[in-house]
């Protein structure tokens, strides 16, 4: 146990490549703020925690760039508008944004649970299932409360809920898959 939280701190306080990343998610918190106020700076603050929490889980370089990018790119398109320029593009961003999120959490799971790691692929599919649709769903109370609390710009609806927990929920999960099946909490998986 004392060398892998050894491992664990020496890899910490190491640079990364990823961390350049971390950089620009930290940069984007206050960007966001000036460019479309408070509800954005939020969105760019969750982002820059989700970033120091894949640090904090030593991920393969490929996945930690990944999953920072996707969660840039989501948060960027909000601040931005673009998900209201460009309507099939809430999407697509619904299943690649759960998908990072699940792989982020299925790794916080099985670092925790180390009996998890190697499980048949049926039923990791089930576990990365239920995890997309619980993601999907606080994702879309997210929305909700940013909507009913901050800003009625943020747009829910019917439709656009459904839609998005579908999509979270299968696109998520299926995507997840083959990275939580590569990455099935080896140790040693970090940056080298």
């Amino acid at each position: 146990m004392s060398s892998a939280r050894s491992a664990w701190e020496r890899a910490q306080r190491r640079w990364w490549p990823t961390d350049g990343l971390r950089v620009v998610a930290a940069l984007s918190v206050p960007l966001a703020w000036w460019v479309a106020g408070l509800p954005s700076a939020a969105c760019l603050f969750l982002v820059l925690g989700a970033a120091m929490l894949l640090r904090a889980l030593v991920l393969p370089v490929a996945t930690d760039a990944a999953c920072q990018l996707v969660f840039l790119a989501v948060a960027w398109a909000a601040v931005t508008g673009l998900y209201q320029r460009v309507g099939w593009l809430d999407l697509p961003a619904h299943a690649v944004g759960t998908a990072a999120a699940a792989v982020l959490v299925w790794r916080l799971v099985v670092v925790s649970s180390p009996g998890e790691r190697g499980m048949p692929v049926v039923a990791l599919l089930w576990h990365l299932l239920g995890l997309a649709a619980f993601l999907s769903l606080l994702w879309e109370v997210g929305e909700w409360a940013g909507h009913t609390y901050l800003s009625r710009a943020i747009g829910v609806g019917y439709d656009d809920t459904i839609g998005d927990l579908v999509v979270g929920t299968f696109g998520g999960a299926l995507l997840a898959l083959p990275i939580a099946r590569r990455d099935d909490g080896r140790p040693g998986g970090g940056p080298a």
